[in-house]
């Protein structure tokens, strides 16, 4: 077995593993990321299976019906938190399967941990709001599904303010459902990427941040990024999937590119931004590919800009 390490983790974030925090490496520590490549034979059926998925996956991302598909989603998590306000565990994205076979710098691995893909966002998460939530007063999650990311960010930042919103009600209740329980400075309410609703505050100081949320809405991001541009937000913050990191003359990856233009997920966010860079109107501060991923694709992909 082999053990993903803190060099592994800073190539993957684009950091310098020196510079993790003791907090962060003492998270590291209580985790088992051991894991080992899988080859040869059980290689060869792994890909039969993915090949098999590609042909035979009829989910169509943006449909109509998907609306329904989330509403009844976040609503067994918001039905389980209330069931089992203590267990935190019912916050976990019931997307996140256990015990598959995760992508890991291109190749697939067999993990100890059927918590494996968690554990790792996790590290990632624990990284990523050290790194960037610190100078800013007000934290805003857009598609917070169960809102088990704004819980985490209240914990680490207990001054600072938190809000979350989803296109479905369910996960609105739920979030302020964790803010009631847990009494924090959280609050929730509807909000649609598509159909931006402009009387939406965004505050002095703020970030804002996606979370495998804009990958729904079948590229149509740009009312979104038009609403960004009113509000004007200090910095911006995602972590999609982004079809076009991918390279193309590596048989995994071409499988996930398959997989993201099958399903329809958004494709052209980063494009876009770099369009509106070579105008002068942002900056991009950071474009990271994680070379994590499940099964099919790599959901995990960092872009951080802001308005100039």
């Amino acid at each position: 077995m082999r053990k993903v390490t803190l060099k592994d983790l800073a190539n993957s974030f684009g950091d310098d593993y020196n510079k993790f925090s003791k907090k962060f490496i003492d998270k590291f520590n209580s985790v088992n990321l051991n894991y080992e490549f899988i080859q040869d034979e059980d290689l060869e059926k792994l890909y039969i299976k993915i090949i098999d998925r590609l042909f035979s996956d009829n989910q169509k991302i943006g449909a109509f019906e998907r609306t329904k598909v989330w509403e009844k989603g976040w609503g067994e998590n918001l039905n389980d938190f209330l069931s089992e306000p203590n267990n935190e565990n019912t916050l976990i994205p019931k997307f996140i399967r256990p015990g598959l076979p995760i992508r890991f710098f291109q190749k697939f691995i067999r993990t100890e941990n059927p918590m494996f893909e968690l554990e790792y966002f996790k590290l990632y998460r624990q990284w990523l709001f050290e790194k960037y939530l610190k100078d800013y007063n007000h934290i805003y999650e857009f598609g917070c599904g169960t809102g088990f990311n704004l819980l985490e960010g209240c914990r680490m930042y207990e001054d600072k303010r938190f809000y979350g919103s989803d296109f479905v009600s369910s996960s609105v209740k739920l979030v302020n459902e964790i803010s009631k329980k847990f009494n924090l400075k959280l609050e929730s309410e509807l909000f649609d990427f598509v159909k931006p609703n402009y009387q939406y505050k965004i505050k002095e100081n703020s970030l804002v941040s996606t979370f495998g949320a804009l990958e729904q809405i079948k590229s149509k991001f740009i009312p979104f990024i038009d609403f960004l541009r009113k509000k004007r937000p200090d910095i911006i913050i995602h972590t999609e999937p982004v079809k076009e990191l991918y390279h193309l003359d590596n048989f995994n990856d071409y499988t996930a590119y398959l997989f993201h233009t099958k399903r329809g997920y958004t494709e052209g966010l980063l494009p876009y931004l770099q369009e509106l860079e070579k105008k002068d109107e942002i900056e991009i501060l950071k474009v990271k590919r994680l070379f994590f991923g499940s099964l099919m694709m790599e959901g995990f992909n960092l872009i951080v800009w802001r308005f100039r």
